[in-house]
């Protein structure tokens, strides 16, 4: 959507159409909350090793606090990539990165005063990492010029039923597909769980080596 418009001349329609996407994004964020905080029967269910359950309890209730920050980082970038601008997201990618690196040291292992949270540690840490990406792309596009013609992006507004249909409508057909391919391997990952710890931390490392070779 923010491509078309771009692309007709109407720049002046996409702060309020990115707007209109926070309320998507904020509904997202509720809705995969609840999953994450929910997934204890369904570990159980499908014989995940007992031992690791409170863990994996404990991780993803980590990473909830993130979703808001990734969700509304994810608006903030794809409105940026549909006008063009590629470059921001590289860059709070490689600050991402940083963080994330930063983050594990210190909440993992309790370094500076912070406790020792392990596992934990690493699902705070990812949080950060989408809320000081989400905030950092804030402000660059609240100050810089390329977004100025494009109306406010940042401001408060009330629903619009009809461009949030729009917006669903073109989103759907998209979102199905990221969800079916990170849906596989999230499978995966728990069917992994029910071999146990070592095994779930093997094919952690080995997916992480797909990941790189899939980036490439």
């Amino acid at each position: 959507s923010v491509a078309q418009l771009d692309g007709a001349g109407a720049r002046d329609r996409i702060g309020p159409l990115t707007r209109q996407s926070y309320w998507i994004a904020v509904a997202l964020a509720l809705l995969s909350g609840a999953v994450l905080l929910s997934i204890g029967p369904l570990l159980v269910g499908i014989g995940v090793d007992p031992a690791i359950i409170p863990l994996i309890e404990d991780y993803l209730a980590a990473l909830a606090w993130g979703l808001p920050g990734l969700c509304g980082y994810l608006v903030l970038r794809l409105m940026s990539e549909g006008l063009g601008l590629a470059r921001p997201a590289m860059y709070f990618g490689v600050l991402g990165i940083g963080v994330n690196v930063l983050g594990n040291y210190v909440l993992m292992y309790g370094r500076w005063g912070f406790p020792e949270l392990g596992v934990v540690g690493c699902g705070f840490a990812t949080s950060i990492v989408v809320w000081v990406q989400c905030l950092g792309l804030a402000a660059y596009v609240a100050r810089h010029p390329s977004y100025r013609d494009i109306g406010p992006v940042l401001r408060p507004s009330v629903p619009d039923r009809r461009e949030l249909a729009e917006l669903i409508r073109i989103g759907v057909a998209i979102g199905a597909a990221n969800f079916v391919e990170s849906s596989l391997f999230s499978s995966v990952s728990f069917l992994m769980a029910t071999l146990g710890a070592l095994a779930v931390a093997a094919h952690q490392i080995a997916i992480n080596f797909v990941a790189i070779t899939f980036m490439v």
